[in-house]
């Protein structure tokens, strides 16, 4: 058998939108509900792409063309809060589409979802 050879990347980027130093960690909002102000507000989005080789579908060893997809793309828009320096609420919206895994060659169908999180950091 083949080596399987799949790819897969991604793109994200993110903005905040109400000022602050934008970063992996802890976002410090400048006026925070404490101060008065709105905390600190984050817009992010990312697109990505899996493709899965052909050869593990080969003989249904591996896996089952009529179940799993050979590829995969989707993207994400989300949305942070950070009323105070510790704690952060997301919402996000998150959508994948998909190529095969279906019966009779068809795509299977896309997920959608809408998540919510609340975080608490120290």
């Amino acid at each position: 058998m083949a080596t399987p050879t799949n790819a897969a990347w991604q793109v994200a980027a993110s903005w905040v939108i109400t000022g602050e130093k934008n970063g992996e960690g802890l976002l410090r909002p400048t006026r925070s509900l404490e101060q008065g102000g709105i905390g600190a507000f984050r817009v992010r989005a990312r697109y990505q792409e899996l493709d899965v080789d052909d050869v593990l579908f080969v003989g249904n060893v591996f896996a089952k063309a009529s179940e799993s997809a050979s590829k995969a793309s989707g993207f994400n828009l989300g949305l942070d809060w950070w009323p105070v320096t510790p704690f952060r609420f997301y919402l996000e919206y998150s959508q994948t589409d998909f190529k095969g895994g279906a019966a009779a060659g068809a795509d299977k169908p896309s997920e959608k979802a809408i998540l919510t999180r609340f975080q608490a950091a120290f």
